[in-house]
């Protein structure tokens, strides 16, 4: 186990995050290139299919519709991320990405854009499904 300095030497000053950190990644085999793919798969693939077992049927009524949302997402976002990467607000280490860069973004924030727009749709169209069957209108 390594402690005090060269924790500190390892991580910085907030050693104990990094190493923690560091033992999280070993224990459940994740390395950096992977960690954009394993949050996207934690909070965004993982409801998605979860979202999408339950209410399969209703959802596929909607393929045109999830489409559309990704095609207009991608419009408006993918110009905006490479101009926010080249205008240096924002940036993508390349140790957290496997590396493939298509327009100067990495294939993860493709990723992104297509799934959470999947899951914003799918939440929103639920909820229209909620309020149209629980209305007494």
């Amino acid at each position: 186990m390594v402690e005090g300095a060269a924790l500190e030497k390892l991580y910085g000053s907030k050693a104990h995050r990094g190493f923690e950190s560091h033992l999280f990644r070993q224990k459940y085999l994740i390395n950096q290139f992977m960690e954009y793919i394993f949050w996207l798969a934690i909070f965004v693939w993982l409801p998605i299919i979860i979202l999408w077992a339950m209410n399969w049927e209703y959802l596929l009524k909607y393929k045109r519709t999830f489409l559309y949302c990704i095609i207009w997402a991608f419009i408006f976002s993918i110009p905006w991320d490479i101009w926010a990467v080249r205008a240096d607000i924002w940036h993508f280490p390349s140790d957290t990405n496997i590396g493939v860069l298509i327009g100067g973004l990495p294939l993860e924030e493709y990723f992104f854009m297509a799934f959470v727009t999947i899951l914003i749709s799918t939440v929103v169209l639920l909820l229209k499904k909620y309020f149209e069957t629980h209305t007494n209108l």
